[in-house]
């Protein structure tokens, strides 16, 4: 074991739960530590209070989740206006363009950057406000 992060995280893998309170340290369920264990805890137990009592910016699994979460919406909105559009060719920086057709817009969605998909939702959206609306047909 190189550190106290690396024990954390050891541990809960493990399912054990380890907090700080005041200068001590507390875990459950106490009987699934072994003995290593507890001896490393006991070892590294000022740095493990110090990093459990720092306050992070932001919890990290939940930034990741945002990040997914706002990854996905972004890819959605560019496959339901590229498909309004009519999967057009669309140029979205110096050099480059995404193909026409929908296999090409997929590629498209799985690999760019929020920053172009941002800018070919922009053009995206202009093109479906250019389209107007559809004039009903009678049988």
């Amino acid at each position: 074991m190189k550190d106290a992060t690396e024990l954390l995280v050891l541990l809960r893998s493990k399912g054990i739960e380890v907090q700080a309170d005041g200068n001590r340290l507390r875990f459950r369920p106490a009987d699934a530590l072994t003995p290593d264990e507890l001896e490393l805890l006991r070892a590294h137990k000022a740095e493990i209070i110090r990093l459990l009592t720092t306050p992070l910016p932001i919890d990290p699994a939940h930034a990741l989740h945002l990040a997914h979460e706002s990854r996905a919406a972004w890819a959605g909105a560019m496959r339901e206006l590229a498909e309004l559009a009519g999967w057009p060719e669309l140029p979205f920086k110096s050099a480059h363009r995404v193909a026409p057709g929908p296999i090409p817009w997929g590629h498209f969605v799985r690999l760019a950057s929020i920053a172009d998909m941002r800018a070919v939702l922009t053009e995206l959206q202009r093109i479906v406000a250019n389209l107007g609306t559809p004039k009903k047909g009678s049988l």
